[in-house]
């Protein structure tokens, strides 16, 4: 949701006064980064984690950011917070580490949805499975997002710049995330930080169950700038 024209006044204020920060997340920052998660997932988000529920989907992302061993978990995540308020989120990792993290991941959310809801989340997020996610020699941006109201004012590009710092103290050269493949606002987006599209994958089962149609494989080579 757009925020009113004084909403706006209050943000640029709080930019040009310098009270940008980005953090380590906690725990407690889970019911923010839960609604940030969400942000570009959309309607993945409800179809995976809330039997296409949207409040649901986002207890169980709120539920699985505070614990840690997951792949949306405050561990691996840093927040960008204006005035003391979150309003941005990035998440990333080793490509090498997502295969150690499905077993812990899978019983997080048999605890947090029970069987039935372990059960259909793997279920339904068999699509996902068999497509093209990274390489093990990237840096995975999992999630970048930042409030609707708090976009175009470089919160986004301060937070990729801050996950490409962590791949390079990480040894790794290459930075790799996904754009869904109706997103070209968001592609353009990385373009102008250095991404280029390698893989366009196609996900047909989920475009005709929830619209959502696949995604762009994006990757920058960190040391050709």
């Amino acid at each position: 949701m757009q925020g009113t024209l004084e909403d706006h006044a209050r943000e640029d204020k709080s930019l040009r006064d310098g009270q940008i920060r980005i953090r380590p997340a906690l725990p407690s920052d889970a019911r923010a980064a839960a609604a940030l998660i969400h942000l570009p997932m959309d309607r993945l988000a409800d179809y995976l984690f809330g039997g296409d529920d949207s409040q649901c989907a986002l207890e169980v992302l709120e539920k699985l950011f505070a614990q840690r061993s997951n792949r949306f978990s405050h561990e691996f995540s840093d927040v960008s917070e204006v005035n003391h308020e979150v309003v941005g989120l990035a998440i990333s990792y080793p490509s090498e580490i997502l295969k150690g993290l499905a077993v812990p991941m899978g019983n997080q959310l048999r605890e947090i949805t029970g069987v039935n809801g372990m059960f259909r989340v793997l279920k339904r997020s068999i699509p996902l499975m068999r497509a093209k996610e990274t390489d093990p020699d990237e840096y995975y941006v999992c999630t970048l997002a930042v409030r609707t109201n708090f976009q175009s004012h470089g919160l986004g590009a301060r937070l990729l710049a801050h996950a490409e710092s962590k791949a390079t103290m990480a040894g790794l050269r290459k930075c790799s995330l996904q754009v869904t493949l109706n997103n070209e606002r968001a592609r353009q987006f990385y373009e102008r930080h250095g991404y280029r599209v390698v893989d366009t994958i196609p996900i047909p089962k989920l475009e005709r169950a929830i619209g959502y149609p696949g995604y762009w494989r994006m990757v920058k080579c960190l040391s050709c700038g």
